[in-house]
């Protein structure tokens, strides 16, 4: 019990709306930071189990959600400044099958349930797209592809900070390839969180 409270209340008493804890992490991280912008790959929902939601409400950031399934319909009612995209990301650009798991948060392209043809953009491409020149936070929740957006991105413009969901398959993949220029500052059950090193 008193882990579950450490995880998802703040000294002021405030309600975590990531699974761990991750948004009163990174709002305090980003604290003193203006004009705030991020790009959430596998966004989810726009305030349940998200983990931009407290830098928008709390320091006005704004940025890209990218969400594969009906979902982003929410964040086109709630979140109608921000960019919302209804896509994968991966290697490649292309329209690839994504699987509806009973367990919504589970979905993906290696989940097991009902079959749907989403397109998938490379990050790339998104960046690209949308002019993007400053991404303060790039978040990574995608079911176990994530090498698969990491090595779809020419890093063009590199995110000041990067959380990314992990597991003991993917761990040291990920470590292996964003250590050259970052820096591993903090670990949660689900997620890492990489600092881009000062050049």
């Amino acid at each position: 019990m008193k882990r579950f409270l450490a995880e998802h209340f703040n000294i002021s008493g405030k309600i975590s709306q990531s699974l761990h804890g991750e948004d009163i992490m990174l709002w305090r991280y980003f604290k003193n930071v203006k004009d705030g912008f991020f790009i959430d790959v596998g966004a989810y929902l726009p305030k349940l189990f998200n983990n931009t939601w407290r830098l928008r409400k709390k320091l006005g950031f704004k940025g890209i959600n990218i969400e594969p399934t009906n979902r982003i319909n929410y964040f086109n009612l709630f979140r109608r400044d921000d960019i919302n995209l209804k896509c994968a990301v991966g290697k490649e650009n292309k329209m690839i099958d994504f699987y509806l798991s009973d367990q919504p948060a589970s979905s993906g392209k290696l989940a097991e349930g009902k079959k749907i043809t989403v397109p998938q953009l490379t990050l790339s491409l998104i960046v690209e797209e949308y002019q993007v020149k400053k991404i303060d936070l790039l978040d990574i929740d995608v079911e176990g592809t994530e090498m698969e957006v990491l090595e779809g991105y020419d890093w063009r413009v590199m995110p000041s900070l990067i959380l990314i969901e992990d597991d003991k398959d993917t761990e040291n993949k990920i470590y292996n390839y964003l250590t050259p220029a970052y820096r591993l500052i903090g670990k949660t059950p689900l997620n890492s969180l990489y600092e881009l090193k000062k050049r």
